[in-house]
């Protein structure tokens, strides 16, 4: 019979929330949410076997803040529009039920969101991805695009400064519809290939502007993103920050130091935890050196 330590079992501590243990159910892509975004019967029902099981604190994942751009998987929970609280308040009240207390995890594909092209979206990008043509589009040929994007060539969008401005707003909106929902803390994805990462990466993001250069330009767009989120919400609401803890198989990839000096920034600018991760460039072998 394994034991479970101690430690895990004591109350765990976030901001101001307090969990009845430090057992966490992490965020997980699961597409059980219904076809246009919403939570329906089968993801409360998911979630509510994680309290039910005892978790202290559950997280719902990969919750699209500009859905249907940015999407990744299909039946991707969103909270990209007013519509979407009831269903994320389901979860609240059934977790709560079974005392655990639950965060919904902000999110934006960006350029790796291959899902969104099947619904006529383009991909938002921080800079045209590298290639030796300069070219994004001479990397495979438009049957392979077709082929990877399910069925669609993928358009990507260079981001302007407007632009930006649109995606800051967008997590700051759909952090305040989580807060009405009843739902305990954020977490905001900044890693996995997906949008903040991409700016934050100097792999992919090659912009010569504020929002590119050093780290404190990479960084700009989610520190903007972290301000935003806390004036939404007010100064009590948990926020936790998710980024990688290095890249595999991009050149010129997040390191481990990187990270440590991304999540100084991101603690000085308020956020209450950092849930550390890891991307692997899908293109590179694991075992790649």
């Amino acid at each position: 019979m394994t034991t479970i330590p101690r430690h895990l079992l004591a109350p765990g501590r976030i901001g101001s929330m307090t969990t009845k243990n430090r057992i966490v159910v992490t965020a997980m892509g699961v597409s059980f949410a219904e076809e246009d975004g919403s939570a329906g019967d089968r993801l409360v029902a998911y979630h509510e076997r994680h309290a039910e099981g005892g978790a202290g604190l559950v997280v719902v994942g990969v919750t699209g803040v500009a859905h249907p751009v940015g999407a990744v998987i299909p039946n991707q929970t969103s909270l990209s529009q007013d519509r979407f609280i009831p269903g994320l308040r389901r979860i609240a009240e059934v977790a709560h039920r079974h005392g655990a207390k639950v965060a919904v995890q902000l999110h934006h594909g960006g350029v790796v969101a291959g899902y969104s092209t099947r619904l006529g979206q383009s991909l938002w990008t921080p800079a045209m991805p590298k290639a030796p043509s300069g070219d994004f589009g001479t990397l495979f040929f438009p049957e392979e695009l077709a082929s990877f994007m399910g069925g669609e060539r993928p358009t990507l969008k260079v981001m302007t400064e407007e632009d930006i401005a649109v995606v800051v707003g967008q997590f700051a909106a759909a952090a305040r519809r989580a807060q009405e929902a009843g739902i305990d803390a954020v977490e905001i994805h900044g890693g996995h290939g997906y949008l903040i990462d991409a700016f934050l990466s100097s792999s992919s993001n090659t912009r010569t502007d504020g929002y590119g250069g050093n780290l404190a330009g990479r960084a700009r767009l989610y520190l903007e993103i972290l301000a935003a989120v806390r004036k939404a919400v007010g100064p009590d609401f948990p926020i936790i920050c998710k980024l990688n803890a290095r890249e595999v198989g991009k050149h010129d990839g997040v390191t481990f130091e990187i990270a440590v000096e991304t999540a100084r920034l991101l603690e000085q600018a308020g956020a209450d935890a950092i849930t550390a991760s890891a991307y692997h460039d899908v293109g590179v072998g694991k075992l790649h050196s």
